[in-house]
């Protein structure tokens, strides 16, 4: 049975089976489409073309420009293998780009609202909207840098924000009211099920024990080219890259 018989088998929602994927965060070690297709071959069933900075395949968090050549060829071969494009880490114009060269299914595995974190490593409302419209997957993440504005890096502490992960998916459950919610639920219903290439929004979260949680983004400043409590040129993440 395929993805696509699976998802449409009412067994998904009767058994309520969890499933692992196999995916590539930054593409580097890709060195050319033989690897990819025997990746491929060996289960790999999503790709980010980036991680942090720049990369040969485009640039990623804390940094700025688009895809490189290699990389619209790395799009290509994706679509030809059927692997998904994780937009995950990639900068704005990357992303940009790849989402004009690619045609096949989307996500966005680990992300939360530049709302919420105001730096590139975020999604933008606009972004966030190309995304349902594309039947995209948008996982969040509940790392302390990304769910507050103003975290400072190996100095701030959660208990400063008041952050709790009980507190922060009912805030993110709730902002299902707001009109940017309202009209992501007119361009596609929200679905909790599938990560299939429908035309549906699966918004999950990433602890296992946790429902899922609708989330939206209210209107932001344009983030920063650096990531929040970083000086110009350093790497961005909390205890770990995310």
């Amino acid at each position: 049975m395929n993805a696509m018989e699976f998802n449409r088998d009412q067994r998904w929602t009767q058994e309520k089976i969890r499933c692992y994927l196999l995916s590539l965060e930054g593409a580097d070690s890709i060195l050319s489409w033989r690897h990819l297709e025997r990746s491929r071959a060996d289960g790999l069933i999503a790709l980010g073309p980036v991680h942090y900075g720049p990369g040969i395949y485009g640039c990623g968090t804390d940094d700025e420009g688009p895809l490189t050549a290699k990389g619209r060829e790395l799009l290509k071969e994706m679509e030809r293998l059927g692997i998904i494009l994780d937009v995950t880490h990639l900068c704005d114009e990357s992303m940009r780009d790849s989402l004009d060269h690619f045609s096949g299914p989307v996500w966005a595995s680990h992300h939360n609202c530049r709302a919420l974190a105001n730096w590139n490593r975020q999604l933008t409302d606009e972004q966030i909207m190309e995304l349902v419209q594309r039947g995209a997957v948008i996982g969040m993440a509940f790392d302390a840098i990304m769910m507050v504005h103003g975290w400072h890096h190996k100095v701030s502490k959660p208990q400063e924000f008041g952050l709790r992960i009980e507190k922060s998916a009912s805030t993110l459950t709730t902002s299902a009211s707001s009109p940017a919610t309202r009209a992501t639920s007119a361009s596609a219903p929200i679905s909790t099920a599938a990560t299939a290439p429908s035309r549906r929004l699966s918004i999950s979260t990433a602890s296992p024990t946790s429902r899922s949680s609708t989330i939206s983004s209210r209107s932001a400043a344009t983030a920063p080219p650096t990531s929040p409590g970083f000086p110009a040129g350093t790497s961005s993440a909390s205890s770990a890259r995310t």
